[in-house]
């Protein structure tokens, strides 16, 4: 059997958490809704996936009535896949499948179907960049068009049942292209969860080489004291400072994924970790025992003081 894709965290727009994966198998990636790339017919990825669920019922699938603002939803629950439950046709093609595929259609198709894809309750949206398989549009070219109209559309179904949108890719090239055009379209507005909000997934840790606020330094040292098995336990660590220092953002990079933690050998005395960020004034990290040790990691230089109490 082959692996399940690998999600990468890029951070949240609106209440969505989003994320990339390269595939070759995108329907494993953890996701309940895919969006397929339609002209007169299904694209690459929409034939690789009926291949997958030969039983759905795509011969029902009307191209003609398809547009960019109005992409059809297929059920194909009864497909095989317990994971899948809607595949979201979409057409890059400027007024319809029959017609010319244009970017700015792209970027129109790809802000109607995240919003159809919430309409319709899906919970986790497998979204690949429209056009860029069959019809052979330059990955970055899409990128650039795709990102910020999904980004768009995600502040627009907050409330509603979508919690993940997954960019799927099949090569590093296209994946780079997601990469450049989510980094440019979220750099100022949403770096780990946007200005308004503290939305930092605190289940998926944020890759180390992703770092933007300087933190990995401070982040590293943490690790290795927590990863050390003759660091004596229990254990407590604080990450104290004001709101938007990057609390939240320290923890997200210091999640086993990143720091490229490694389970014991040994089972280890304790098995339980739990993590919260707190601004002054507010209930801190519990202590696990009292707090006999305190160590300044980060000085008074660092984004924000990191000490470490250990009982």
């Amino acid at each position: 059997m082959a692996e399940e894709p690998e999600l990468g965290y890029l951070g949240t727009a609106g209440a969505v958490s989003c994320y990339l994966a390269r595939t070759e198998r995108p329907w494993e990636a953890d996701i309940d809704a895919i969006v397929i790339s339609v002209g007169g017919t299904l694209g690459t990825l929409g034939h690789a996936v009926s291949r997958e669920l030969p039983d759905a019922d795509w011969e029902t699938i009307g191209f003609d009535t398809i547009t960019p603002e109005l992409p059809q939803v297929l059920d194909i629950r009864n497909g095989g896949l317990e994971s899948l439950r809607f595949a979201l046709l979409a057409t890059p093609h400027d007024g319809g499948s029959f017609q010319d595929p244009t970017l700015p259609a792209i970027a129109v198709a790809t802000e109607s179907v995240v919003r159809k894809a919430a309409d319709v309750g899906a919970v986790a949206l497998g979204l690949p960049l429209l056009g860029s398989g069959s019809l052979g549009f330059e990955p970055g070219a899409v990128a650039d068009e795709a990102i910020p109209a999904a980004v768009k559309a995600l502040p627009g179904v907050d409330g509603g049942s979508l919690q993940r949108l997954v960019f799927l890719c099949r090569d590093r090239a296209t994946e780079d292209a997601i990469l450049a055009a989510w980094n440019g379209e979220t750099s100022a507005a949403d770096l780990a969860g946007g200005v308004s909000s503290d939305r930092v997934d605190p289940t998926v840790g944020i890759p180390l080489e992703r770092d933007r606020l300087g933190v990995a330094p401070y982040v590293s040292m943490m690790a290795t004291v927590i990863s050390d098995r003759s660091t004596p336990l229990p254990l407590s660590v604080g990450v104290f400072g004001e709101w938007g220092s990057g609390k939240s953002y320290s923890w997200g990079c210091c999640g086993k994924r990143s720091v490229g933690w490694q389970a014991p050998a040994t089972p280890p005395t304790c098995m339980r970790l739990s993590r919260s960020a707190s601004t002054p004034g507010t209930t801190p990290m519990p202590t696990c025992g009292p707090a006999s040790a305190t160590r300044s990691f980060a000085g008074s230089q660092g984004p924000a003081r990191v000490r470490r109490n250990a009982a």
